[in-house]
């Protein structure tokens, strides 16, 4: 700065990071004629908001200036290919362009070659970003504006550059919410999602729905830091958020297809949180499996069976107790379609083999009479409302979404018993559990991982009031936008996996399940000072301090009091920080590093004891370093 703007006095702090500290600081160090210089765009956005604060009665806000003003740098026209159209974006893209001449000539007239080539080369070095220019430069048009520009670098670089120029800052904002669902071509989405967009729109809830019969994820745009959804919205728009912040609200109709369960398994698998995961919403919308469940753990549920063939009939029909009417279903289906009742032998014969034609699968269960059945939605085990549906006129179901009237219902000390169970058994998030009363008890019919919240009966259960669907959506809402209700489900590693630990470099380790304890990593010629341990391992000293002693049982009843140490450590990309290890010999062991229990589970890893190999890494990548140095240690 100084070198290109010579003769002026430049003062500069990375503490000043806005104009507003940049005028507090000028005040307290008594410069009285203050005039900003900023883009012909910001020119009265900024004279509006800061005047307000010259010689303001707050001393801790106040600027004491005789004289302030705010001007334009001048025109700038983001067409232009000259200094005229030049901004700090398009700087630094010449620079991964290597386009030094251009660069020069948009530079300040008083800079020096030598000096702008100082910096043009830092911008590069820093950068290190021409590998992804190359990529942002493939998906720009020839005529691609700055807001274009920018865009696709946001898009595309690393958030720690995107720090670096301030276009990216850590931030406690509030979880972005994503809904997962349909949108049939040429109509808007569905009476939930739209409600649940008004709502969040009212909460100040970033909130957007996913349609995945349009939206699609590139393999690239995924990482553990963020993702891109593209067409999102089906106008072309792309979607960017950070899994770690993000919570996926999961509707039925999202994963009738390939297209949206491949949508789903991915956001799940990079660490969005998704209510309900795909175990959960499989589970619910299962009728059969379900049902096993339910007569599994002693809830009262009807009976059922499963219907594979003509030759399944009367087996199945003896198991529902072999009197009509009673139920068909296909296994899966919601709102109550796929549901059928049957009065007689003949019309069951013949309205299974109509819907065999169309490959369905079927369940058969018991007919229970009822003027009515209850919904009541759960939200991680805890009831949020209830409201009776009932039965229509000519119609044996009870579907809101067909018509059907609801009105309040509160629920006895009984059912809500039931009804915990029931959502607990399902794995749901969020669950609809639906129930009936039969000879004066309730009995569950059918468990829902993506119940509708369009009717106005919905009763809160502590208040006894009406809050209807917008009233319990604004509960889930208000539940899940506190990251601490989060339930982080468990990403699945293999047996044998990579972990960086310092100073030793990448390493093979072993996942031992049967570890409660700490961390093992393999230490020789421990001796102990004080609170300090100085060991050998990787064929080198090492000496850390003695975070505690831990007594291991090491088989026969023998118990090993190891020392206890902190090393920083990385694995599957994340940083951890320091991460507890005990040391001990492990000469004959294949694996250097033995990873806890307590280390997967607090770090939500899931072993599959299938998976034997490295995975998400090259192994030919890791540092075979470690235990070729250690087994010359072990022969000296």
């Amino acid at each position: 700065m100084k070198k290109s703007f010579r003769g002026v006095k430049i003062k500069g702090s990375k503490k000043l990071k806005n104009p507003f500290n940049v005028a507090k600081h000028l005040s307290d160090e008594g410069y009285k004629d203050v005039t900003l210089v900023v883009g012909s765009d910001r020119v009265s956005e900024i004279k509006r908001q800061m005047s307000k604060y010259v010689n303001h009665s707050n001393p801790k806000l106040a600027f004491y200036f005789d004289k302030f003003d705010v001007i334009s740098a001048g025109q700038r026209n983001p067409d232009d290919a000259g200094v005229a159209g030049m901004s700090a974006t398009k700087m630094r893209a010449l620079a991964v362009e290597n386009n030094f001449e251009s660069f020069f000539a948009a530079s300040p007239s008083d800079a020096k070659e030598k000096d702008t080539k100082k910096v043009f080369n830092l911008i590069r070095k820093e950068l290190r970003i021409k590998e992804m220019w190359d990529l942002v430069s493939q998906i720009l048009p020839e005529n691609a504006s700055e807001f274009m520009v920018n865009r696709e670098m946001f898009n595309h670089l690393p958030k720690s550059l995107l720090k670096e120029f301030n276009l990216y800052e850590e931030s406690d904002k509030k979880p972005t919410f994503l809904v997962l669902t349909t949108k049939p071509t040429g109509e808007d989405y569905g009476t939930t999602t739209k409600a649940m967009v008004r709502i969040a729109t009212e909460m100040d809830i970033p909130l957007y729905p996913v349609s995945v019969n349009d939206a699609y994820v590139a393999t690239q745009d995924t990482s553990e830091e963020n993702i891109v959804i593209h067409n999102y919205y089906d106008n072309g728009s792309k979607l960017r958020f950070s899994p770690e912040n993000t919570i996926c609200l999961v509707r039925g109709s999202a994963i009738l297809t390939q297209a949206g369960m491949g949508i789903l398994r991915t956001l799940q698998e990079y660490g969005v949180y998704c209510i309900n995961n795909i175990a959960a919403m499989d589970f619910s919308r299962n009728k059969f499996t379900t049902a096993l469940a339910l007569e599994r753990y002693k809830i009262p549920s009807p009976k059922t069976a499963l219907l594979s063939s003509i030759d399944s009939i009367d087996l199945a029909l003896e198991k529902v107790g072999g009197e009509f009417p009673v139920v068909i279903k296909t296994i899966s289906g919601a709102e109550g379609i796929g549901v059928s009742i049957v009065d007689s032998y003949e019309s069951l014969k013949s309205v299974l083999q109509s819907l065999w034609k169309h490959e369905a699968e079927l369940i058969i269960q018991e007919y229970i009479e009822s003027d009515f059945d209850v919904r009541t939605v759960v939200v991680d085990n805890n009831i949020v409302a209830s409201m009776k549906r009932l039965k229509g006129e000519k119609d044996f179901r009870t579907n809101k979404s067909l018509g059907n009237d609801t009105k309040k219902y509160i629920l006895s000390s009984e059912e809500i018993d039931v009804i915990k169970k029931t959502a607990k058994l399902s794995g749901c998030d969020i669950s609809g559990v639906d129930h009936l009363i039969k000879n004066g008890k309730p009995m569950v019919i059918e468990i829902n991982g993506s119940p509708g919240f369009s009717a106005e009966s919905y009763t809160d259960q502590k208040t006894k009031k009406i809050i209807g669907g917008d009233g319990v959506i604004k509960r889930i809402l208000e539940y899940f936008i506190d990251k601490n209700n989060w339930k982080r489900k468990s990403k699945t590693i293999g047996v044998i996996e990579p972990i960086t630990v310092e100073p030793f470099g990448t390493v093979k380790a072993k996942v031992d399940t049967g570890n409660f304890g700490y961390n093992v990593i393999d230490a020789r010629k421990i001796e102990i000072n004080d609170n300090y341990v100085t060991f050998k391992s990787n064929g080198k000293k090492h000496k850390e301090k003695i975070i505690k002693f831990a007594k291991i049982n090491v088989g026969s009843g023998v118990l090993e009091n190891r020392p206890v140490i902190k090393l920083n450590t990385v694995f599957y990309g994340k940083d951890l920080g320091g991460v507890l290890y005990s040391l001990t010999s492990r000469r004959d062991n294949d694996y250097k590093i033995l990873l806890s229990k307590d280390f997967l589970s607090s770090h939500g890893y899931l072993v599959d004891v299938n998976r034997t190999y490295l995975t998400d890494t090259n192994e030919s990548k890791i540092n075979e370093a470690f235990e070729k140095n250690l087994l010359k240690g072990i022969k000296k």
